[in-house]
């Protein structure tokens, strides 16, 4: 397969310390949006289209985990919510796709409908 980019960086770590491949930010003034990244994939024909890809491999002898993305943030306001992921999505779609298994480690909130597709034995009693 042919590959092409516009931008293409590698960053080799030797000791300690995180490593990064890129490294983009805002600054913290003016009105408006501030993205640190925007990805935008356009295609017109039958193949899929990506704005963001990203993948993640642990290679080394060690049992340290792989994110393909990992997601983090942090709001000193207490007028608005706070998510370190938001997704959208236009009908007939979703905001979001797993085709492996969901973990989640803390509760959930679902406000809205609940389908949960699958046997009984793979769905969850919920107490309301």
């Amino acid at each position: 397969m042919e590959r092409s980019s516009s931008v293409d960086a590698l960053a080799t770590s030797f000791g300690e310390g995180d490593t990064y491949g890129g490294y983009l930010r805002t600054t913290n003034t003016g009105t408006g949006d501030h993205y640190g990244v925007v990805g935008l994939g356009y295609n017109d024909d039958s193949s899929p289209s990506f704005g963001v890809y990203g993948h993640a491999e642990n290679s080394g002898d060690y049992s340290a985990p792989a994110y393909g993305g990992y997601f983090s943030a942090t709001s000193g306001s207490s007028q608005g919510g706070c998510a370190a992921v938001f997704a959208a999505g236009t009908s007939p779609t979703w905001a979001g796709f797993f085709s492996v298994k969901v973990y989640v480690s803390e509760s959930e909130h679902i406000e809205g409908s609940l389908n949960v597709v699958g046997s009984k034995n793979e769905a969850v009693k919920i107490d309301n």
